[in-house]
């Protein structure tokens, strides 16, 4: 089953921000064509990012992918599931109000985590319930 990414409306504050402030100096100082397409290039790369997030539910895993970036966390690993409210801890949540899940573990011993926003969080972890054995 997939899910999308949830998007607050800080998410779009910010991306008219970081647009407005790339495109500044090239209106207050000489116009030139090569930074407007780069600039143009990296918004659009942004906003893909933003909007194309998704999680899937797969018979091994959760599929999480944004853009070109797609990674799966296998339900074996899944350490802990709790709600968080954080502001970009992760770049695969877009939204303020997350589900955090910790995984697996890195050579530290030290569980990696990533933060995640189902538009429908309800349905999510009942699907979630229905493949991993941890409770949340």
């Amino acid at each position: 089953m997939k899910f999308r990414s949830r998007t607050d409306v800080y998410n779009i504050l910010m991306i008219v921000l970081i647009i407005g402030i790339l495109a500044l100096p090239n209106f207050v100082f000489e116009f030139s064509w090569v930074y407007l397409t780069i600039m143009l290039e990296f918004d659009f790369l942004m906003v893909w990012f933003i909007f194309s997030t998704t999680y899937k539910l797969s018979n091994n895993g959760i599929i999480v992918s944004s853009g070109f970036i797609s990674f799966e966390i296998d339900y074996n690993s899944i350490k802990e599931i709790k709600f968080v409210k954080v502001f970009y801890r992760s770049t695969c949540s877009n939204a303020i109000k997350s589900i955090e899940i910790s995984y697996g573990s890195n050579r530290k011993s030290v569980p990696n985590k990533v933060c995640i926003s189902p538009v429908n969080e309800n349905q999510f972890l009942s699907e979630l319930k229905k493949h991993c054995k941890i409770k949340f």
